[in-house]
């Protein structure tokens, strides 16, 4: 079965623990292959933990790129605060390789998720990405 990639946004003052039950909810008990989110939250102890607790590799994208992406469900305020209309679903989308979108964005306790369906070579690629 192929890994999922999981998009998350959050703000500051989530808790990773927030974060790794935003994911296992939408994720079903599939395994997360990757964690993925806008760059600058990649450092954020959150984030670093929730992907350390789901097994999973975290990559972050810079809000053009993300914003590069089309996604079903684009959203002003997150445009205005972080200049990308998506990140959640436009991160899962580009660590899968622009793969499936499976489940479109869902917001859980100030955690919002989507998911990408994603094999080895997506996890692969969005590693070596995210070190560029």
């Amino acid at each position: 079965m192929d890994k999922l990639c999981v998009g998350v946004g959050a703000g500051s003052r989530v808790a990773a623990a927030d974060i790794v039950a935003a994911a296992l909810a939408v994720c079903g008990g599939a395994p997360v292959g990757v964690l993925a989110t806008l760059d600058r939250k990649v450092s954020e102890p959150a984030f670093v933990d929730a992907a350390e607790a789901l097994g999973a590799v975290l990559v972050g994208y810079p809000a053009d790129r993300l914003a590069a992406v089309t996604v079903p469900n684009p959203d002003d305020g997150v445009a205005t605060a972080v200049g990308t209309h998506s990140v959640a679903e436009a991160a899962a989308m580009l660590a899968a390789n622009d793969g499936q979108l499976v489940v479109t964005k869902r917001v859980t306790n100030g955690v919002t998720t989507a998911v990408c369906i994603g094999g080895t070579a997506a996890v692969a690629r969005s590693v070596s990405e995210s070190v560029e």
